[in-house]
């Protein structure tokens, strides 16, 4: 995976011997493409992880050496602003957004008596919305104890918005200024990724990720596709966007997945949630 000087490489494998002898043989082959392209690894910030389901102890025999240095292993690390931890629970990211919101609380609560809501409004967006939706689409999703302080926080930041009572019910303040809770801004983050994948405007490593197949002749449906989630039964796979993109896409009215103007289906899907 690259993104301007950012490498990574990722590897699966069920048997960890295996795992790390592919990975080992990968970054002997990127050690030599390097050389030869006169390009310099940093090693400090060379990192990897191990992602599963349970804690895997690696002792000593395990190991990944790049230029014949072992690598670091690491529980979390940021990717592309992203916290990623071994089990994939979002706890840490969640965390460092509440951090960064907080800072726009703070901003909120001091100009709450010496500005306009429309302004307060504006700050929200920039300050804390923003947090809110960078890469919602992955985490949004994740287990109610993570999401939680993060539904506090934006409830607190609509009271500021309105100079509100801190005890007063968010959800008509929610309204009032057209603002989205944050499951549904990952519901609609949600349906904005499967409206790009039926109109075939994803780029093509994305859109590798899900299958979909031809409805049934004897199925009455005005989709011209329908999107199939992967089986499993994994409680972690269900909270991705394999899973349950394509059954959001399915939950809005058909004939809305045959609308081509990109901004015209955002706009009616913020409609559709909020009704």
């Amino acid at each position: 995976v690259l993104f301007a000087d950012d490498t990574t490489l990722h590897n699966s494998d069920s048997n960890i011997n295996n795992l790390f002898q592919r990975m080992n043989n990968n970054l002997k082959q990127l050690e030599e493409w390097c050389t030869f392209n006169q390009i310099d690894v940093n090693r400090v910030k060379t990192k990897y992880m191990l992602f599963s389901r349970k804690t895997i102890p690696v002792n000593n025999e395990f190991s990944l050496l790049y230029s014949n240095n072992p690598i670091e292993r690491v529980t979390t690390f940021k990717f592309l602003g992203i916290v990623l931890d071994e089990s994939l629970n979002w706890h840490h990211h969640t965390n460092q957004v509440k951090l960064k919101i907080s800072q726009g609380l703070y901003i909120l609560n001091s100009l709450k008596n010496i500005t306009t809501s429309e302004v307060r409004k504006s700050i929200y967006y920039s300050l804390i919305h923003s947090h809110l939706t960078y890469g919602c689409i992955l985490w949004g999703n994740a287990q109610k104890k993570s999401i939680k302080p993060l539904q506090m926080s934006q409830k607190k930041a609509v009271r500021k918005i309105d100079n509100a009572a801190y005890n007063a019910h968010a959800d008509p303040l929610f309204a009032k200024f057209n603002i989205l809770k944050i499951e549904k801004l990952h519901m609609l983050q949600s349906l904005q990724f499967m409206h790009k994948l039926h109109l075939s405007i994803l780029p093509q490593a994305l859109t590798n990720l899900l299958s979909r197949f031809e409805a049934p002749h004897n199925t009455h449906t005005r989709f011209a596709h329908i999107f199939r989630p992967p089986q499993t039964h994994l409680k972690v796979a269900h909270s991705s966007i394999l899973f349950h993109g394509p059954r959001n896409y399915r939950s809005i009215p058909p004939h809305m997945s045959e609308i081509l103007n990109f901004k015209i289906f955002t706009k009616r899907c913020k409609r559709h949630i909020t009704s």
